[in-house]
């Protein structure tokens, strides 16, 4: 079982597909990362009910989930079904 912080910075893929439920959107926020010269997932959760969820619990709005994070002025914000999500995470070599 992962923890808090394993599951906010660097497994939060893995919580969205512990916890999604149908019905359930995908956030994926990511960031120009000038390191590795691509776009890198910065978080990910769910959102429900209009809602925005991750392991810290419900929150109202984008800006409310990303004060946690450190971000540029490149961030970018997509919504995505399940199917999309397990893509992304696929081609991002995110699944172990």
């Amino acid at each position: 079982i992962m923890t808090y912080d394993e599951y906010l910075h660097g497994s939060c893929h893995q919580w969205v597909f512990d916890n999604f439920r149908p019905g359930d959107k995908i956030f994926v926020m990511t960031d120009y990362d000038y390191d590795i010269d691509n776009y890198a997932l910065v978080h990910c959760g769910l959102i429900r009910n209009g809602k925005y969820l991750d392991v810290r619990g419900v929150m109202n709005s984008e800006q409310e989930v990303l004060d946690e994070f450190d971000y540029g002025p490149e961030l970018e914000i997509q919504i995505m079904d399940k199917k999309q999500f397990l893509e992304y995470c696929k081609e991002n070599n995110l699944l172990q």
